[in-house]
């Protein structure tokens, strides 16, 4: 994280995202989730099942740099930050694309579990092509994580509260989230940051385009 921090030209965007869609829809197929998956499927699931969707759309993001060349992953393997007491570790999700939401909750849950617990094995942790990590649970509204090299971009999420938004001409009290995207300068310019961005808050609009 040192020299991430040293040596890594990085970038951050932010972006306001109306959660409204995705609340309602998730509070209306929770009942019918829990008996499909057996487990109860968060916003986080939802939000990890967003990414890989909108990381297969702007491949760009899905990448690595190594010894000054990009390399981007035909795989989308999601990294989930977990916070424990000794420090951060970056369980990974194989291939989240190719997941429905109760396989990305159910195996959120098992690493999480097993991290807390001291049993992560190095299969657990490796080849990671992008991270997310959420300090939603804390309080806190949105912040800059650092970027877990050689991965070009980690997401930064937030806490989803009701907050004051102007709708047409109006102004409403909507649950949001901010999305803070850090990328790094010398694999992608802000243009592409900024597209993909926009292509999760098109997806969190429309949750049933990639939770069903």
């Amino acid at each position: 994280m040192a020299q991430s921090w040293h040596t890594i030209p990085r970038v951050t965007e932010v972006v306001q995202v109306d959660m409204s869609a995705t609340v309602a829809f998730r509070e209306a197929m929770l009942p019918q989730w829990e008996q499909q998956y057996g487990v109860r499927v968060s916003l986080n699931d939802m939000l990890t099942k967003a990414v890989a969707v909108a990381l297969r759309r702007h491949p760009r993001l899905n990448a690595t740099l190594v010894d000054n060349e990009v390399r981007l992953h035909d795989r989308i393997n999601i990294g989930i930050a977990v916070n424990l007491d000794e420090g951060l570790v970056v369980p990974v999700i194989a291939q989240a694309d190719e997941k429905d939401l109760g396989q990305i909750a159910r195996e959120t849950r098992e690493l999480t579990e097993k991290a807390r617990a001291g049993r992560l094995q190095l299969a657990d942790v490796s080849d990671g092509t992008f991270t997310i990590t959420n300090l939603g649970a804390s309080g806190v509204d949105f912040f800059t994580p650092i970027i877990n090299p050689p991965q070009v971009a980690i997401l930064g999420v937030g806490a989803v509260q009701r907050r004051p938004v102007v709708v047409g001409d109006a102004l409403a009290v909507r649950p949001t989230v901010y999305l803070c995207l850090v990328f790094d300068h010398r694999a992608l310019d802000g243009l592409p940051a900024a597209n993909f961005l926009q292509e999760l808050q098109r997806l969190l609009a429309r949750p049933q385009d990639f939770a069903l």
